[in-house]
């Protein structure tokens, strides 16, 4: 009897998204779950033929919407400590962030050049816009 190999979750989608050539720093950041890819293969993959990011970009701002997170919901992840600003705006805003960008963040909300609530709504007006880019 032989066994087979246990793949993760992570490779699983790195398949998938070599099996369709999608590109592949915004499908890795876009498909963070075999259901993800799942739901991308039936719902988006191939609505726009000749270019597969704009079917990334539909499926991601479905996910966005679907996700549903309030005003409130966001500023009460924000405030749960040390650490979790990170955690609450790659969960909110289905984005990886850096430790360096997220400085840049926490820099301007110190410094008042913006707000949680500011980022947010701009968020929700262009989910599709990198939150990074209100800030510098």
């Amino acid at each position: 009897m032989t066994m087979k190999p246990m793949v993760s979750q992570q490779q699983e989608i790195q398949h998938f998204i070599a099996s369709f050539t999608l590109p592949q720093e915004a499908a890795t950041s876009i498909l963070r779950t075999t259901e993800d890819c799942q739901y991308f293969l039936n719902n988006f993959y191939g609505k726009n033929p000749r270019r597969l990011i704009d079917d990334l970009l539909d499926f991601l701002e479905d996910k966005i919407i679907r996700m549903n997170v309030s005003l409130e919901t966001f500023l009460s992840r924000c405030s749960l400590g040390d650490g979790m600003l990170k955690v609450a705006f790659e969960e909110t805003f289905l984005d990886d962030f850096s430790d360096e960008t997220m400085e840049v963040i926490s820099s301007a909300l110190i410094n008042h050049k913006i707000t949680l609530e500011q980022l947010f709504l701009n968020f929700q007006q262009n989910p599709l816009k990198r939150i990074v880019s209100y800030v510098v």
